[in-house]
């Protein structure tokens, strides 16, 4: 008898949760947004304070503004510089923003700069009714000579 009323609460429990859902192409815009100019000001200002801030509890109970700041400005050259596109482009989000079984929310995006692309990946979890920051990668790469070499090339992966 205890092992069934204990099935049916967590079962209680488990049907209050609901399912996230993918954000809207406008919040996702918001948000990766934010993001990036907050990652930016601190590749800038050399301070990751305001970025660490921005990041869920989980992950800032991992590491500290000093940790982050000497990761990122290890493998990051120091003129990098990229609000302008943030500010003035339009992103691909590229792949399709997804949430995996991990509920982390997944969004891969690029901005078609040149000569080279600036590449992001940023994963996000929801905390507190809201989607705060749990993972970030930074690439560039060459980008393609024009438009219909792009689609190819994306079509083919």
């Amino acid at each position: 008898m205890k092992k069934f009323l204990l099935v049916m609460f967590s079962l209680l429990l488990c049907a209050g949760v609901r399912a996230a859902e993918v954000p809207s192409k406008e919040t996702l815009k918001a948000m990766t947004d934010k993001t990036l100019l907050l990652f930016n000001d601190a590749l800038q200002k050399k301070d990751f304070t305001e970025f660490y801030k921005s990041t869920a509890e989980i992950w800032q109970g991992q590491t500290t503004p000093e940790k982050l700041q000497a990761q990122f400005t290890k493998n990051i050259d120091s003129d990098f510089e990229f609000a302008g596109a943030v500010k003035e482009m339009e992103p691909v989000f590229e792949p399709a923003p997804e949430i995996n079984s991990d509920s982390v929310l997944v969004v891969g995006l690029y901005y078609a700069t040149k000569p080279n692309r600036v590449t992001f990946k940023l994963k996000y979890l929801e905390e507190k009714g809201a989607w705060k920051l749990v993972g970030f990668a930074v690439d560039t790469v060459p980008a393609p000579k024009d438009e219909n070499e792009e689609r190819s090339t994306s079509s083919e992966e």
